[in-house]
């Protein structure tokens, strides 16, 4: 199967999705969480941390299609990237922030 890089926007997706994991990961360490299962590290913010308001749908949604991307090569389409975009850039800043605070609490 050839794809046309042109209109596959799994790599722009993936990259973004591997900065909310990383983050999010990163964040729970502070609470002694750890998981090697993403779905599990969104399961408890979801539930621990609403505050974050973390849309459960939309965070399985792009784990969703970043595990066809990486597991099975399927590609994202333009308008999928376009209507998630803002999602992934508002997630990024509110766990960059999160982690920024609690950064800032251990000095």
């Amino acid at each position: 199967m050839v794809l046309d890089k042109k209109n596959n926007f799994g790599l722009l997706w993936s990259n973004h999705y591997e900065i909310i994991r990383q983050l999010v990961a990163g964040i729970l360490l502070f609470e002694k969480i750890i998981s090697d299962n993403h779905k599990c590290l969104y399961a408890y913010i979801c539930t621990k941390h609403k505050e974050w308001d973390v849309d459960w749908r939309t965070i399985e949604t792009m784990r969703l299609l970043r595990n066809g991307v990486h597991y099975e090569g399927r590609p994202v389409t333009e308008a999928t990237w376009k209507e998630y975009k803002l999602k992934f850039e508002v997630y990024t800043q509110t766990f960059i922030d999160e982690l920024k605070e609690r950064l800032k609490n251990i000095r």
